[in-house]
């Protein structure tokens, strides 16, 4: 009776270590090529762990219920999942796909490349076709968001400041992001100057083949021009 009872208390505590030990789960991570992605980053209960040599990520101690996942790797599109815990170890698999797009983050210097960045600069940015054309107005935290891989061609401007154009690349930046770099706000000193003539009165169809001279005090600038449509 005494053998009995100090067995059965012995496979009481077997059991109650296991359940205070609990079970494993473990996150399989995978392309749609069926490889391995190592080095992915799974959230479970909180806990991060990343992806071993063979695509794993491994919890311990999990109590029966029901665990939901997410999955992150760089230039892959994000994943989640539900794992199940009842009674023994459990896994599961996510599949992630390579990302297409990325965040465009813009960031503008003022001349030299010291001091505040400017404020208020419209920036457009597009590509070739102009099957991707989008424009944002800089203040705080700007961004163009989910911009498909590729090259853009970018134009930076504001009132009485120099126009500034160029290109840049939107693709996959493991451990980094995508940013426009660029310095801006030149003071702009030239303009253009349209010619508006009117007719006596102020009424009708302006009058063409006046001929117009344009000229500075020290005739550092002097320039002639005859109207007819568009004058500039």
């Amino acid at each position: 009776m005494r053998l009995f009872l100090l067995f059965s208390l012995m496979l009481l505590g077997m059991f109650s270590s296991a359940a205070l030990i609990g079970q494993t789960a473990t996150v399989h991570v995978q392309d749609d090529a069926a490889t391995a992605i190592v080095g992915a980053s799974v959230t479970l209960n909180t806990t991060i762990v990343l992806t071993d040599d063979s695509g794993d990520a491994i919890f311990a101690g999990l109590a029966d219920g029901d665990y939901a996942y997410t999955v992150t790797a760089d230039c892959y599109v994000a994943g989640a999942g539900v794992i199940t815990i009842a009674g023994a170890d459990n896994s599961d698999t996510t599949v992630l796909s390579l990302s297409t797009s990325n965040d465009l983050f813009i960031n503008l210097l003022p001349p030299g490349g010291f001091g505040f960045p400017p404020s208020g600069v419209t920036v457009r940015l597009y590509n070739d076709d102009l099957s991707y054309d989008e424009t944002l107005v800089t203040g705080g935290f700007t961004v163009f968001s989910n911009v498909p891989y590729g090259t853009y061609n970018y134009t930076l401007s504001q009132d009485c400041k120099q126009t500034v154009t160029g290109t840049t690349t939107v693709e996959c930046t493991p451990g980094d992001i995508d940013a426009l770099v660029a310095e801006f706000g030149v003071n702009q000193t030239t303009n253009d100057l349209f010619i508006n003539l009117v007719p006596p009165g102020g009424f009708g169809f302006p009058p063409t083949g006046v001929t117009v001279r344009l000229y500075n005090d020290d005739l550092s600038y002097d320039e002639t021009l005859v109207t007819g449509g568009f004058t500039v």
